[in-house]
Order: structure tokens, then C-alpha cells, then sequence
């Protein structure tokens, strides 16, 4: 029997952008700065920029994600940001605003491998799942569209209850709904700064890495504390986990390593 509850991030870890708007996207750039690029290359320079927005400034700006102007506001400048990474210097703000308006559309997303198997598993073996999301109000109509929140038992969004990841409240926040102490939990991120919030709270970490080549967290050197976490390429493994902490048999495959993390840095995070 599993008792240990998984949390999930909701984009970039279930859910991310479908092939048809990256085209889309590629289209647009090519149309508008008349350069050519892959979608593979697009979707690594958002990732990177998104995996570069965590600072205090940043969060100030995710908490106010409450009205569709705020939302397209600011992935406009995520953008202007993504475009700079592929060497695209636009003339005025229409290319990054019409990228952002892509971005913002709860139409232009795709359910990632294995997410529906593994939360229907849960489901049907009556394990409680909870989603933790720095959201925007594009989010409820997303879990709607993909069919995902009736797999929720509870769905803590940012933009709903005013604190954002890696805030150490939003984590106790979805611990106080689900009635659970940390240690029971287990919360799965594509972000390393949001899975290092989740252990200083102590849930178990599970990094996302996905396709990505370097881990942001070894660019964390100095330290007072040591961290144990996960790392998982795919959805479905996070079952082996937690199956595997059930029954307190963590195998060498997926064994804990250990990262050295700032407690200084995460310190700026209580805003």
C-alpha cells in the first residue's frame, strides 16, 4: 500500500507546449525577424529562461498573475528574454506579445508521457494526489481542457492564494488541505528552486530534469546544509518512488543524492 502522497507541479511537469503551437511559434519568429530557427531550439531557450526566473523580483511579479493583462504582461517579457537567447533583437515589443498570447492560450498545451497512467494509477489504488502550481488564471481552464483536475484530491494555485513557490508557505499551505505531515509527501518539480523549497519545508524532493543536459543545481556550491533529493527523466517513475518509500526500500537506481544548497539563499524567499 503507498503512504506516502505525491504533489505535483502542474507546467513543464505534466503539461507542457504541444508541437503545433512550437510551430506556430517558429513561424511567427521567422515571419517577423526573419530568422530561421528549430522548435527544439525555441522550446530549450524557454525552458532556460523560466529555469533563470526565480529571484525576489521575479516571485513579486508570479503573485501578481491574477488578470489576463498581468499574465501576457509578463511572459511578454519572457520573451524578450527568449529571443535575446537566440540572438533575436526585436524592433519593438508585437513579436514578444504575440509569442506571449501563444503561451498564455490553455489550447496551445500538451499532456506530457505516462502523466494520465500514472494519475489514474493513483486513483484507482484510492492514493490522495495533489497539484502545487505557480499559476495564472489560464490554469483552472487548462486542468479543465486536459481533463487533469478530477485526478486531484487538492489543487493549490498561486494566483488564488497569494504566495508563490519557492515560498515556504504555499508548501505548509497544501500540507494544512491535505491534513499531512511533510515527511509523508513527495513533490515533483521540473524547477530545481522550487524542489529545494519543498525540502527545506521537508517533503521529499523529486527533480523533473526531462531532457535537459546540465542541472541548475550544481551551479549551488556553498552551503550550511545538506539536501537529499531525486532526480527522474519521466512521470512514470515517480510511482517507483513512491511505492519504493512505502515499503522503506529506496533502490540504488533511484538512491538520494546529495546536494549542497545555500539556506542563506533560500532565506530571501520568506517575502
Amino acid at each position: 500500500m503507498i503512504s506516502i502522497i505525491p504533489i505535483f507541479d502542474f507546467g513543464g511537469t505534466l503539461v507542457d507546449l504541444s508541437l503545433q503551437c512550437l510551430l506556430e511559434m517558429v513561424v511567427l519568429i521567422r515571419e517577423k525577424s526573419g530568422k530561421i530557427i528549430s522548435t527544439g531550439d525555441l522550446r530549450k531557450a524557454i525552458q532556460q529562461e523560466l529555469d533563470n526566473r526565480h529571484d525576489l523580483k521575479d516571485l513579486k511579479r508570479v503573485r501578481r498573475l491574477t488578470e489576463f493583462k498581468a499574465e501576457i504582461d509578463y511572459f511578454q517579457s519572457v520573451f524578450q528574454e527568449v529571443l535575446a537567447l537566440i540572438d533575436i533583437l526585436p524592433p519593438n515589443q508585437e513579436l514578444p506579445k504575440l509569442l506571449a498570447r501563444l503561451y498564455v492560450d490553455p489550447y496551445c498545451y500538451a499532456l506530457l508521457p505516462g502523466v494520465v497512467d500514472t494519475l489514474r494509477a493513483y486513483c484507482e489504488e484510492k492514493v490522495p494526489v495533489a497539484l502545487l502550481s505557480n499559476s495564472s488564471p489560464m490554469t483552472r481552464e487548462l486542468l479543465g481542457i486536459t481533463g487533469l483536475g478530477k485526478y486531484f484530491s487538492v489543487v493549490v494555485l498561486s494566483h488564488e492564494v497569494g504566495h508563490v513557490k519557492p515560498e515556504p508557505y504555499i508548501y505548509k499551505y497544501v500540507l494544512q488541505q491535505l491534513k499531512i505531515p511533510a515527511e509523508s509527501t513527495l513533490y515533483v518539480d521540473d524547477r530545481w528552486h522550487f524542489v529545494r523549497g519543498a525540502c527545506f519545508v521537508g517533503m521529499k524532493g523529486v527533480h523533473l530534469l526531462r531532457d535537459r543536459k546540465t542541472d541548475p543545481r550544481q551551479e549551488v556550491k556553498s552551503s550550511t546544509s545538506s539536501l537529499k533529493y531525486y532526480t527522474i527523466d519521466a512521470i512514470p517513475q515517480v510511482r517507483q518512488l513512491t511505492e519504493a518509500f512505502s515499503t522503506s526500500q529506496v533502490r540504488e537506481s533511484i538512491n538520494p543524492s546529495e546536494e549542497v544548497a545555500s539556506r542563506i539563499l533560500f532565506q530571501k524567499y520568506y517575502v
